[in-house]
């Protein structure tokens, strides 16, 4: 895959995430509840226990005190789950273990390919379900 191409998927599943969260905010706001984050994050194929991970640094980490959230906050609180499980334990101990949405989906993207090949499709599906 070129770069262009990444840069292009990676659009493609922001885009899908948007949309997804555009039904969730049914005000039309741009925020939505916070308990309504693990049903969100169901409906992009996270797992389960991701979505309450998520929930919980958002009212953890809540500045306003009130009980809804960005887009923004929803991905960023997302992505910091997922990083740290990707990362596995010890992550935040000692090294830069940064990974950006790019290297993310490379790595995501590397894995649905493994499992295809493998005929596991149902992780296959998985992967590709992330971003």
């Amino acid at each position: 895959m070129t770069d262009k191409g990444e840069v292009g998927y990676y659009q493609d599943q922001i885009k899908s995430i948007q949309q997804t969260f555009a039904k969730f905010d049914e005000a039309g706001t741009g925020r939505i509840l916070v308990d309504r984050v693990p049903e969100l994050l169901k409906e992009l194929g996270r797992d389960p226990e991701t979505g309450l991970r998520v929930q919980q640094l958002l009212r953890e980490r809540d500045i306003d005190n009130g009980d809804t959230c960005t887009f923004e906050e929803a991905v960023q609180h997302l992505k910091n789950v997922e990083v740290q499980e990707y990362a596995g334990p010890g992550a935040d101990q000692g090294g830069d273990k940064t990974v950006t949405p790019l290297t993310l989906m490379r790595r995501l993207d590397e894995y649905r390919k493994q499992c295809e090949e493998k005929g596991e499709y149902v992780e296959e599906k998985k992967a590709r379900m992330k971003y």
